[in-house]
């Protein structure tokens, strides 16, 4: 059995804090903040705690002569391995064999010689696997060029794979977005074996030994040509290659296909350079074959090929597959977390010099990909102090310990759910039938459901007992019965958990109201609600904490305005100018007075206060800044009477159809629309927070009839959400500066943000680079962005520069390391997750700083009072 990773020794300022640029699940901040973060055990039953340190840091910790690469040092490893490669084919093929008169040790010496190809082609595998990562040398085109002729030549295809490859390394660990060996979860595992994991028996060595033959064999090809062990939600690609694909055999998800979602448009021409260096390189075997005869190439060619596929899939998968990893959720994961996803092992001589330490230096080659491989273990030495127990690594038994890996995690590592009690972190680990280590999660009971099948009568079925018995147990039937009943279960059991998965558990009872879907009514858990909704068109529904709430919702009417409701908020809105000027408490009485006058100024207010003081004037009086808070005041204050005119305007738009039942109920669902859409499928029970310029965001719908026209207020469905940031930093460069960042979504806006930047280099560009990272935080993910920022530099860092940065290993021209680049990662990681999980894209605009834009203004107010806030 192989020995556990070691963890190294790190003292830690603070073990519950997690840094600014890497915190992405609130949940598990305000737990530990709390002091009461949920307990996380890994397979072996050791706790773990999220790493507490930044890319930057990272970065810092790293010699810089370590990035530095030769292409004269790289080129000769290239030539050793090719002399390797050569000698050894003379040398058995030309003398060792022929000096063999028997049959059985010529057999051996066959072995002996594909065994040593292997681990030498290997090799040179892997250093073509750096010319993809741009750490072969400082030259572009010298790298793709050995890439593309190396990997071709180990029937790779070089283009296809970097990109893919790429992708792998930008989303370590990230359960959706991954492309390697991203485990099955709980109910996946369940699915596969048509049971409950409570039920299976354990897994037999001959099944365990069986299993590791057939990946360790065909695991490479199958990779390629069905993208086995990447992740298969291919449906969110941004360009819409992966609608209907999923990945198996003649799906369209492989390494070849031009149209494959592993890819973009852009890439194609790559994908046709891979596809042919693999023609060649099948143009040349196939001559081989001709000349010399298939059974020789098979020697010669063929068996050593296998070895390398065996060595490819061993390192990877035991790169990645350790009791002692985590996986995350999309809630849970960043690029910090999951670089550090992965672990080091030790294979001796041959890991260190055939094989070029790709096996033992794999944690920083996951920070830091670009570094040489010849530099690498001094890189790996100098985060080690940064990571500390974070930085994973298995030394025991050398070569022999390594092989050993691959049965134990086998053995250990089946399947990953979030540990007992930390349900909706978002942190799994590996899990197993086999009785080693931490015990799978006990399934509980679920009520049981009526199951209408080809329209018979409903039978109860319990999901957490067999099916029922039936007359004949052998026959065809029965058994093809039994079999459908078991799928049937181990569907919903895999439903129910991916459910309990993406939603955190919530201490409040819930009442799921769906007025409209496949069967309206109240439902007790999310899974029952969501399954009338998925699917059916445009479908309502809600979640509530009283039944009464969710009665009303059923019936049509709106429980904020009931007040008898719990959630009932009253509501001001204040008329200026209009038929009688003054404060009313609903809509249809504030209409009367604004409907077919001219010229009306109405706004509607959360307070009596700010009404009344809007109705006396914004910026003349002060009582309204008397009854709201500092940020809140000073944002009404200053942008109230620009806004306003612009909000009479879109209302003057309307003419006096005050009876008109569509314009009524139009403006009301603009001004009390919080219904969750069936597609909202973030995890939370939310409703849709408007914007105070939602008046902005509408487009006037003409609509005629023989007797008038009138135009009807209806909400744009691409409404664009417009967002302002600012970073500012007091004393910037000095030892002493103080930043804080400042986001500004409109007058009053509760998602106005105001907060310091706890960063040891508090400069303005990372200021800068904050706020726009928070705004996108905060905003919901469905929505189209713009971001409007006086920083160019910011701007230009995640539209264009990046993409340079990127290819040349995020070094800048002058082979420095770029400045912030752990932010810049982390706002192109939030983009991506906008556009591939709610099809929302985020877009810049620049604005000039301190030239009486009332949103720039707002948000650098909020900044500079961020920046003086402890």
């Amino acid at each position: 059995m192989a020995a556990r990773p070691a963890a190294a020794a790190r003292v830690s300022t603070s073990q519950s804090a997690i840094s600014t640029s890497n915190s992405v699940s609130p949940d598990l901040d305000v737990k530990a903040q709390a002091g009461a973060s949920p307990k996380l055990l890994n397979t072996y039953g050791e706790e773990f705690k999220l790493p507490d340190f930044t890319i930057k840091d990272i970065y810092d910790a790293i010699p810089k002569h370590c990035f530095k690469r030769s292409a004269l040092r790289s080129l000769s490893y290239v030539a050793r391995d090719m002399v390797l490669l050569t000698t050894t084919f003379i040398a058995f093929n030309n003398h060792i064999i022929p000096a063999m008169p028997n049959v059985y040790a010529r057999a051996a010496a066959w072995a002996v010689y594909t065994v040593l190809q292997g681990l030498f082609a290997t090799g040179l595998w892997v250093l073509a696997h750096e010319c993809g990562h741009g750490a072969f040398s400082d030259y572009k085109l010298l790298n793709n060029t050995v890439g593309w002729v190396v990997h071709s030549s180990l029937l790779v295809p070089y283009f296809s794979w970097q990109i893919s490859h790429h992708k792998h390394h930008k989303a370590t660990g990230h359960m959706q977005r991954d492309m390697v060996f991203v485990p099955r979860t709980r109910a996946e595992y369940a699915l596969k074996f048509g049971a409950k994991v409570g039920e299976l028996m354990e897994e037999t060595p001959l099944y365990t030994a069986g299993h590791m033959i057939g990946q360790q064999l065909i695991g490479w090809p199958l990779y390629l040509f069905t993208n086995v062990t990447g992740h298969n939600f291919h449906e969110k690609q941004t360009e819409g290659r992966g609608k209907g694909k999923r990945n198996g055999w003649f799906q369209g998800v492989n390494h070849f296909n031009l149209d494959s979602p592993l890819y973009e448009n852009k890439h194609r021409n790559l994908i046709l350079l891979s596809d042919l260096g693999l023609a060649i390189m099948a143009v040349v075997l196939y001559a081989a074959c001709q000349r010399w005869g298939a059974s020789n190439v098979l020697v010669w060619y063929g068996i050593p090929y296998l070895w390398v596929n065996h060595w490819l899939v061993a390192i990877t998968y035991l790169q990645h597959t350790d009791p002692t990893l985590p996986h995350y959720e999309p809630s849970a994961w960043n690029f910090t977390r999951g670089a550090a996803a992965t672990i080091d092992r030790e294979f001796g001589f041959i890991g260190r010099h055939l094989l070029h330490g790709i096996i033992e230096t794999h944690v920083a080659h996951h920070y830091v990909s670009s570094i040489p491989f010849y530099n690498a273990d001094e890189a790996t030495e100098a985060i080690k102090g940064v990571m500390g127990e974070h930085y994973r690594s298995n030394t025991a038994g050398g070569a022999w310990g390594f092989l050993g890996s691959l049965w134990h995690s086998a053995r250990w590592c089946h399947f990953v759910e979030e540990p007992v009690g930390a349900e909706g972190s978002g942190v799994l680990f590996f899990r197993n039938r086999n009785g080693l280590g931490v015990a799978p999660r006990k399934e509980k009971s679920e009520s049981k459901k009526e199951i209408i099948i080809a329209g018979s009568k409903p039978t109860p079925l319990d999901s957490t007992t067999a099916p029922p018995p039936l007359t004949s147990e052998s026959s065809p039937v029965a058994i093809r019965h039994r079999t459908f009943l078991h799928l049937l279960r181990a569907y919903n059991l895999a439903l129910a958990i991916m459910l309990k998965r993406k939603r955190p558990a919530s201490e409040t009872t819930k009442f799921y109201a769906v007025r409209t879907g496949f069967t309206p009514g109240i439902y007790k858990t999310y899974s029952d609600c969501l399954a009338q909704v998925t699917g059916y068109k445009k479908a309502e529904f809600k979640s509530f904490t009283t039944q009464r709430e969710a009665e009303l919702y059923l019936s049509g009417k709106d429980p904020s305005t009931d007040p008898n409701s719990p959630s009932y908020v009253p509501k001001f809105y204040g008329v200026r100018s209009g038929g009688t000027p003054g404060v009313y408490t609903s809509w249809e009485a504030c209409q009367k007075h604004v409907v077919g006058v001219k010229n009306p100024k109405f706004r509607q207010f959360p307070t009596r206060e700010e009404a009344e003081a809007f109705v006396r004037g914004v910026g003349e009086h002060s009582g309204l800044a008397e009854s709201t808070s500092a940020a809140n005041a000073a944002s009404t204050s200053a942008a109230a009477d620009a806004r306003e005119d612009e909000d009479s305007r879109n209302t003057r738009r309307k003419t006096s159809t005050t009876g008109s039942r569509r314009g009524s109920t139009a403006i009301d669902s603009i001004l009390d629309a919080d219904d969750l859409s069936a597609d909202a499928g973030d995890g939370k029970d939310q409703s849709e927070v408007l914007d105070d310029n939602i008046l902005d965001e509408l487009e006037v719908e003409k609509r005629t009839s023989p007797k008038l026209m009138r135009s009807v207020l209806v909400p744009k469905k691409t409404a664009v959400l417009k967002i302002y940031t600012d970073g500012s930093s007091l004393m910037n460069g000095s030892a002493s500066a103080r930043a804080g960042v400042g986001i500004w979504f409109g007058p009053g806006d509760k998602r106005n943000l105001s907060e310091p930047l706890n960063d040891p280099k508090a400069t303005n560009n990372r200021a800068e680079l904050s706020a726009i990272l928070r705004a996108i935080e905060i905003a919901p993910k469905h929505r189209e962005i713009l971001i409007f920022t006086d920083s160019k530099y910011a701007i230009q860092c995640v539209t264009e520069w990046f993409q340079k940065w990127r290819s040349n290993g995020w070094q800048t021209a002058a082979g420095r390391p770029v400045e912030n680049q752990d932010l810049i990662e982390e706002i192109l990681t939030r983009i991506e997750e906008r556009i591939t999980q709610g099809g929302a894209k985020t877009k810049f605009e620049w604005v000039n700083g301190h030239k009486g834009v009332v949103g720039n203004e707002m948000a650098d107010k909020l900044a500079r009072d961020g920046a003086v806030r402890d």
